[in-house]
């Protein structure tokens, strides 16, 4: 954004000429997304099929001021499946507001199976304004879903979390 001001000095008597400036003032784009942590472990407590791993919250900081785009703007996705055995599930939670003219808001409620293509977490709620700009905090808790009886071991897989804005 930019905003482009045009000032004239007046001249008051016994003043020389006046001196006009044509100031501009430009705001740079910010999309910045963060996250609490780097990685973290899901542990199966028992390992018959319907067993649920310990669930774990990621705090992700945005701070953004020309999202576009009303849905879908937090994304989340996986690298690679974890196999038909397991599902990784996710789950928005609070979002907290610290600026801005529009809020986050849950995709849809509870629970949602993640997969190797983008699912929506949350959409872009305009409350004034332009709606543009987001400036909060977003909990997402993390989950795994035993679908079958699990055999010992372990496996790690690449979780993609996205801020997109157009």
């Amino acid at each position: 954004m930019s905003l482009c001001v045009l000032v004239t000095a007046t001249p008051h008597v016994g003043s020389s000429q006046p001196v006009n400036h044509a100031v501009t003032i430009s705001v740079p784009t910010m999309n910045s997304f963060s996250a609490d942590r780097q990685s973290f472990t899901l542990t199966f407590e028992d390992f018959v099929q319907g067993s649920v791993s310990n669930t774990v919250p990621v705090l992700y900081t945005i701070r953004a001021n020309n999202i576009q785009r009303d849905r879908g703007v937090i994304q989340a996705s996986l690298a690679q499946s974890p196999g038909q055995d397991i599902s990784v599930e996710a789950d928005v939670g609070a979002y907290t507001q610290e600026g801005g003219n529009a809020i986050l808001t849950e995709s849809a409620a509870g629970f949602a199976a993640l997969g190797t293509s983008p699912l929506s977490l949350c959409d872009k709620q305009p409350e004034s304004g332009s709606g543009l700009v987001i400036r909060g905090q977003l909990v997402v808790s993390y989950r795994a879903v035993a679908q079958q009886d699990l055999p010992a071991g372990g496996t790690q897989i690449e979780l993609t979390v996205s801020l997109l804005d157009a």
